[in-house]
């Protein structure tokens, strides 16, 4: 699920760390950010920023496990929830 935010109070960096994420790696020109949703590594939230000057956007999804190579899918993702929908509605207050 996305959002758009006009008009951010700040960076993607800053704005997902105040949220708490963790900052992963730059892909292109989008920053990968994690959260644990629980102690263990898995299930996480995982967001991908994009900002251009007066736009955030963020896409979020859940990490259900690890990655896992030959036949099966490389991961588990959970795009479309109740509880991304919640997470989402939190960083629009975050952020905005």
């Amino acid at each position: 699920m996305n959002i758009m935010i006009r008009n951010p109070k700040n960076t993607a960096l800053n704005l997902m760390r105040e949220a708490g994420y963790t900052y992963e790696k730059q892909k292109g020109d989008e920053l990968a950010f994690v959260k644990r949703i629980s102690g263990e590594d898995f299930p996480k939230y995982h967001a991908y920023t994009k900002q251009i000057p007066g736009l955030l956007t963020i896409s979020l999804h859940i990490d259900q496990k690890g990655p896992s190579y030959g036949t099966s899918p490389m991961h588990s993702g959970d795009y479309d929830s109740p509880l991304i929908s919640a997470e989402l509605e939190r960083l629009k207050k975050i952020t905005g």
